[in-house]
């Protein structure tokens, strides 16, 4: 299909999701917290015994700077 060798698909990026997913378990099974930052910002941190993962997701249309937190480890 065309969308298996377009690399901005929506099809590729599922897959590059699931690939992510597996390398990842803390993504699938690790504990959720949600972070307070600007409305339009969602961080949220996943973690199982082995990593940590913060993920910062931007539903504005403009660029925006998000710092971590100061004396949390990441």
């Amino acid at each position: 299909s065309s969308q298996g060798r377009d690399r901005e698909s929506g099809l590729s990026h599922y897959k590059r999701f699931l690939r992510i997913r597996r390398e990842h378990p803390a993504f699938a099974k690790g504990a959720l917290h949600f972070r307070d930052c600007a409305p339009h910002l969602l961080a949220i941190i996943r973690e199982d015994e082995n990593e940590r993962l913060v993920c910062v997701f931007n539903f504005g249309k403009d660029e925006e700077w998000f710092g971590l937190w100061p004396g949390e480890p990441v």
